[in-house]
């Protein structure tokens, strides 16, 4: 049977959570794709529905290749010298496993720039709000992207996989750690979403809200998140066996809560200093937003000064 055994669900969700991450990331290029309220539901939804189906796939095979007692056992893990879905390609496909690292290196370059993409945007329109310091507002003459954020967070995680790996001692306790810091604050962020949906439109859009849309599904949704942030944080519940975090990702709440700290302490300073700069957050417009926007009766007249055909 190709079911999950035990009670290791939960346990397991936190590597879940960090294989999907990145979905949502289609939503920060919202200003500058065309028509966005069509194009980014499209892809939010598509990348889920797909990285789904490939996930099934792969694991499916690998449990008909394995038995549902084999895999994930030793023989497994050791296949390939430790690299276990690399061996299992090779021993099934022979010569064309190449395809299969070829698409391993495809999907690491898709990885890099859906994880650069999406911070440039928010530190784009956070400086183009004033509510960061710094010149990263400003924009690739040609390209028109915003040229120096992406090179400033490129510098970044350039340091951070240098560095981190010194600190800890190996390449994989620093994965790890970012893995588990990222994994953590994604969930808040999910769980955030979910409540922040329910809340703008019982505030701002109370004639659009139906209450199966825009309250149960955001409840389920934070309903779900609740148990794998607990077992993320290593706590044990339920009598699931969850392990405690091991030293490095012991620091890994202790990072996350730094740093909400300090996000909450610089809004509630900006709330009550430049109440406004909050507020012009998400205002950008969109192409959409310009074919959309009714047009003045003198901008619908043609050089020769006549109306349009209509």
């Amino acid at each position: 049977m190709f079911l999950p055994e035990g009670s290791g669900v939960f346990p397991a969700m936190i590597f879940i959570v960090l294989n999907f991450i990145g979905f949502e990331s289609s939503v920060t290029l919202a200003e500058e794709a065309d028509l966005p309220r069509s194009t980014i539901p499209k892809a939010v939804i598509g990348s889920c529905l797909v990285a789904g189906a490939f996930y099934i796939l792969c694991y499916y095979a690998a449990t008909v290749y394995f038995g549902p007692d084999g895999f994930g056992g030793a023989e497994f893990t050791l296949l390939g010298g430790g690299d276990p879905w690399g061996g299992l390609t090779t021993l099934v496909w022979g010569g064309a496993a190449i395809l299969g690292s070829l698409a391993v290196w495809s999907g690491q370059a898709a990885n890099v720039n859906a994880s650069i993409n999406p911070p440039t945007r928010v530190l784009f329109a956070l400086s183009r709000a004033k509510l960061v310091p710094g010149p990263f507002d400003r924009v690739h003459p040609v390209h028109r992207t915003p040229a120096t954020a992406i090179l400033t967070l490129g510098a970044v995680s350039i340091a951070l996989a240098l560095v981190l790996p010194l600190l800890l001692g190996s390449p994989l306790k620093a994965f790890a750690l970012l893995g588990t810091v990222l994994t953590l604050m994604l969930i808040l962020v999910y769980m955030g979403t979910c409540a922040s949906s329910t809340l703008y439109y019982w505030r701002r859009r109370r004639a659009e809200f139906r209450p199966f849309v825009h309250l149960i599904c955001p409840l389920l949704g934070i309903g779900i998140f609740v148990p794998v942030f607990i077992a993320a944080l290593g706590i044990d519940f339920a009598g699931l066996g969850i392990a405690p975090l091991a030293w490095p990702l012991s620091l890994a709440p202790w990072i996350v809560a730094a740093w909400l700290a300090c996000g909450i302490a610089y809004y509630a300073h900006l709330r009550r200093r430049r109440p406004e700069a909050i507020d012009t957050i998400g205002t950008g417009v969109t192409t959409e937003d310009i074919l959309t926007e009714p047009q003045p009766e003198a901008a619908l007249k043609t050089e020769q000064g006549t109306e349009p055909a209509r």
